[in-house]
């Protein structure tokens, strides 16, 4: 759906809750500016879940158990790229066990925002970072 989002700078996505909703919805102007009004952490926020997502182990099945590997202090992508991951996964359970992570995910900014878009309650059945 981000790869979506991205490539029609919002113009799929807005024709997906056209058809979900009805012609209520408003198209997204562009894909930054709709970031920068939703950005609700500040920056030690992020450097926080940032590390605590480092410190859980990877659940991809080429690189099992391992934690995530660095390079200069930035993630090794060449290592990733060697063993040919495109995205690492980890345990949703693991990550809601984080304190940091849980909060985030569990904002009531999130449910009352896609309340507010698509018009319906949302449920959190799973986290994607």
């Amino acid at each position: 759906m981000r790869y979506l989002y991205i490539c029609s700078n919002g113009l799929f996505l807005f024709l997906i809750s056209v058809f979900l909703k009805g012609f209520k919805t408003n198209i997204p102007s562009s894909k930054y500016e709709n970031f920068d009004k939703h950005n609700i952490l500040n920056s030690k926020s992020v450097e926080e879940i940032s590390k605590s997502i480092f410190k859980i182990q990877i659940d991809n099945q080429e690189v099992l158990k391992e934690y995530v590997k660095f390079k200069d202090k930035n993630i090794d992508y060449d290592y990733y790229r060697k063993k040919n991951l495109v995205r690492l996964d980890f345990n949703s359970q693991d990550l809601v066990k984080n304190k940091s992570i849980a909060d985030y995910a569990t904002n009531p900014y999130w449910p009352n925002k896609v309340n507010e878009i698509i018009g319906t309650k949302p449920y959190l059945v799973g986290l994607l970072i």
